[in-house]
């Protein structure tokens, strides 16, 4: 199972001092153990899909802390997120990996009028 896998790579991590894959390893292991508890409490497993789906969700968090930092002139956190952005990215297989596009490039304009005219307060 990918837990397992992603467990195993903890520990070559550990053991090779890889002090950022140690650390986002450790911040996605702890991601799908709250999910199970979540889910079903201790005695569930999480599947791999339900791994790759609490990937994912790190993946979109990492990508929605880029542009805030970028928007807030924090480069150094900005280049902190991408890290572990890129090393998630490596748990994903080809068909869930999107590359790092701004959210504002990739849509479409009916989009951007839909959306801007659900958020109008006025």
């Amino acid at each position: 199972m990918l837990k397992q896998k992603l467990q195993e790579e903890l520990r070559k991590s550990m053991l090779a001092k890889d002090t950022l894959k140690t650390s986002v390893l450790r911040m996605l292991l702890s991601a799908i153990n709250y999910y199970e508890i979540k889910k079903g409490g201790a005695r569930y497993e999480a599947t791999d899909e339900d791994v790759l789906s609490v990937i994912q969700k790190e993946v979109k968090q990492r990508r929605d802390s880029i542009e805030q930092f970028q928007k807030g002139g924090r480069q150094d956190l900005v280049d902190k997120e991408k890290k572990e952005l890129e090393m998630l990215q490596k748990y994903l297989p080809a068909s869930l990996f999107t590359p790092l596009v701004p959210h504002h490039q990739k849509r479409s304009g009916v989009e951007d009028r839909r959306i801007s005219t659900t958020c109008n307060t006025n």
